[in-house]
């Protein structure tokens, strides 16, 4: 084998394997990317959902009970208003009863005048004593 070709083979012999450890470097750097990715995926999906369906769930049950006391804090209100509301109405149709009694009645009896004062909202009865 002429001189030159035995350094041409030991050419090629060397670039292939120069070849093969690029080959074996990028094979490696691309395993130890992979197995980075693959870690802060595995980090990524550990931690996180737990916490996020925990603050979102603990979100709804504070907004629920808020949305709870409000609803029952302006039902009672209206309740309040409406039995404030009947006992005026009662309390002025009492009231003009007694003066119209009064005035037809000089003599003052012992036993109870029992009435019924019917309102916009429910009857109320009522009993005057003379």
């Amino acid at each position: 084998m002429p001189e030159g070709a035995s350094t041409l083979v030991s050419l090629a012999e060397e670039r292939l394997k120069l070849e093969r450890e690029a080959f074996e470097l990028e094979r490696s750097r691309l395993e130890s990317a992979r197995a980075r990715a693959e870690e802060e995926l595995r980090l990524a999906r550990s931690g996180h959902p737990f916490l996020v369906f925990a603050s979102v769930a603990l979100l709804a049950l504070v907004a629920f009970a808020g949305g709870m006391l409000c609803g029952m804090s302006v039902s009672e209100n209206r309740h309040q208003q409406r039995r404030d509301a009947r006992l005026r109405e009662a309390l002025s149709q009492l009231s003009g009863f007694a003066e119209t009694s009064s005035l037809t009645n000089s003599a003052p009896s012992s036993h109870g005048v029992k009435t019924r004062v019917t309102g916009a909202k429910g009857d109320v009865a009522v009993v005057v004593i003379q």
